[in-house]
């Protein structure tokens, strides 16, 4: 998960730029593994693997036959040009090649360079190393099919790659645009069918560059370690790319969005999560990835990526604020929710079995998490540096990787007594609060889903109570609502009809934010017909709990509403003291709470 690529020394932009004026000359420098180190071979004499010198005249694309030895190799540079190149004959016919800028005056800013499709006799086909090049701009030539392992990666000046309309490029390697951090966008030629590991993720490394050599710390000029600029990636119509590997846009802060081609097949790990040092001070622009409408293999749901059929949850964007499931679905790829650090609460649904390595990794604001009882196995770094301070975990789990809550703030595990979770909890130093009762059966949870999002309420029932197509919808009843008392409208529809449980579903209704000083004098009452009945409410880690078999109107209140509660009324002076205190701080408390709404 946490893997790093160490930085290429940019301090050799400085030193190509050191370079004096040079005599506009094209010549070709031969080297072979062969060759004694003052006594090259002849360039027509290279074979497969070899590699030679030359700087390219733009004006007749010419390389000069005259073998000079390599230590000759800055002083016969095409200046005007301001580019050099390495180049390895990879047939007869056919090089790759890596370049570099040399111009003083572009240190600063970048180079631009247009690659040749040939120098001299040969056919560029493929791009190395151009990471110390300096280039603001390169032109990649149509006949190029391969851009190679970190070809441009930290070109910290690098703002724009161009591809002709004939591009025959078929793979960008891994690593390829690592840390472009002023790549602002790009367009992946249609010819492209590979985009692999970590071809334009970041790193959380210090990266400088642009500038002159200091000194003291070896280090250039502009600091670029908060710099990212990558807003836009486009697919060229006609799109050809299968595969899209791990990590492939890991830690691109500012890429809003993305829409998979219906050519992909494959879609990797961590392909748009943040790392753990991201995610603890930078918020993702991304909340939704798209996905064309012709694509066989996946599909967006809410802006959530899954495989075409539903069952497997691919890639969460890691700027979404809210996680509902899709129905169906029975898997989480690894390392789908990482650093999905605006997330509060997850309801995981009951047709996940396991949670994987590094799923909810670095969700830092995530402090409520409910796990179904079909859950089996909990993965390593699963909820890593989470916020959560105690989680349930049902009895079904029997496998959970001891790094699983690592660098969270987890203190308490509540279980059935005799379970797994005791066990895990008593070998690791948590806090193991059981339960007097075991496992039911599986359950579903049901949260407002109506555009109004009026309040958290949720509702837990067994499948056979609450179908799990049902919606749940909640919305403010202003009309049965006063300064002491907030009134939900709660109902369940069900094929475009109203809905009632046919048996008893357990209801969690969140404490008012301005009423918690008073949460415990709380009361949940269900209005039906103008009568109120006590739902005897208990609070629970913030929310209102209590079952019911039916929906409507439900009201919060610290007053006395029920015919129960008037049947025994506080007596003496101080049971009316507290009693009218108690409705004055709720008054002021919803009238607040109303304001603020």
């Amino acid at each position: 998960m946490k893997l790093k690529k160490t930085a290429a020394t940019l301090a050799a932009v400085a030193v190509m730029a050191s370079a004096a004026a040079l005599p506009q000359t094209a010549q070709v420098f031969a080297k072979t593994a062969n060759a004694a180190a003052a006594d090259p071979l002849p360039v027509l004499n290279l074979q497969v693997g070899d590699e030679f010198y030359a700087p390219f005249d733009p004006n007749t694309g010419a390389l000069d036959g005259d073998n000079k030895f390599f230590t000759d190799f800055m002083d016969a540079v095409d200046n005007s040009n301001n580019a050099w190149y390495v180049c390895k004959l990879l047939s007869d016919n056919t090089i790759g090649i890596s370049t570099g800028c040399i111009a003083t005056e572009y240190a600063h800013e970048g180079c631009k360079i247009t690659i040749p499709d040939k120098i001299g006799k040969y056919t560029v086909t493929e791009i190395d190393d151009t990471s110390l090049g300096g280039f603001s701009s390169i032109t990649v030539p149509d006949t190029v099919t391969t851009i190679n392992q970190g070809a441009f990666a930290y070109d910290l000046l690098l703002e724009e790659v161009n591809f002709g309309a004939n591009s025959q490029l078929k793979l960008i390697d891994q690593w390829a645009f690592q840390d472009c951090r002023s790549l602002k966008s790009i367009t992946i030629p249609a010819s492209v069918e590979t985009i692999a590991y970590g071809a334009f993720k970041n790193s959380d490394q210090k990266l400088v560059g642009g500038g002159e050599v200091d000194e003291e710390t070896g280090t250039i000029g502009r600091d670029f370690t908060d710099t990212y600029s990558l807003t836009s990636v486009k697919f060229a119509e006609g799109s050809k790319l299968k595969i899209l590997g791990d990590f492939a846009f890991f830690d691109c802060l500012n890429l809003k969005s993305i829409t998979i081609p219906a050519s992909v097949e494959t879609v990797g790990e961590y392909s748009f999560s943040l790392g753990s040092d991201t995610a603890f001070d930078k918020t993702s622009s991304m909340t939704e990835i798209n996905v064309s409408p012709d694509s066989k293999n996946f599909k967006s749901v809410d802006g959530v990526l899954y495989t075409k059929d539903g069952k497997k949850l691919v890639a969460c964007p890691a700027g979404k604020t809210e996680i509902k499931f899709a129905d169906g679905v029975t898997e989480i790829q690894q390392g789908a929710f990482q650093g999905c650090n605006q997330i509060t609460s997850v309801t995981i649904p009951n047709t996940i079995t396991k949670l994987p390595k590094d799923a909810f990794a670095d969700c830092i604001k995530l402090n409520k998490v409910i796990l179904p009882e079909t859950l089996t196995e909990i993965g390593k770094w699963a909820f890593q540096t989470t916020a959560l301070t105690d989680i349930t975990i049902p009895e079904s789990v029997t496998v959970i990787d001891p790094q699983a809550f690592e660098d969270s703030l987890l203190k308490n595990i509540n279980g059935v007594s005799g379970s797994y979770a005791e066990t895990f909890a008593k070998e690791n130093g948590y806090t193991f609060n059981s339960s007097s009762s075991t496992s039911t059966g599986t359950t579903n949870t049901f949260k407002d889903d109506s555009e109004d999002k009026a309040a958290d309420i949720e509702v837990v029932a067994k499948p056979n109570v609450i179908p799990k197509e049902a919606h749940f919808s909640v919305r403010f009843d202003d009309k049965n609502s006063t300064d002491t008392r907030v009134a939900y409208n709660c109902f369940f529809t069900y094929n475009g009809a109203e809905y009632e449980p046919t048996d008893k579903v357990t209801v969690r209704i969140p404490v008012p934010v301005a009423m918690r000083d008073i949460a415990d004098t709380l009361k949940v009452y269900h209005l039906q017909d103008g009568k109120y009945v006590n739902m005897k409410a208990k609070v629970e880690n913030g929310y209102l709990v209590f079952e019911t078999d039916h929906f409507s109107t439900y009201v919060v209140t610290a007053e006395n509403l029920g015919d129960d509660d008037k049947e025994n009324p506080k007596t003496g002076a101080d049971g009316i003291a507290l009693t009218v205190g108690l409705i004055a701080l709720a008054g002021a408390a919803v009238a607040v709470y109303r304001k603020k709404r």
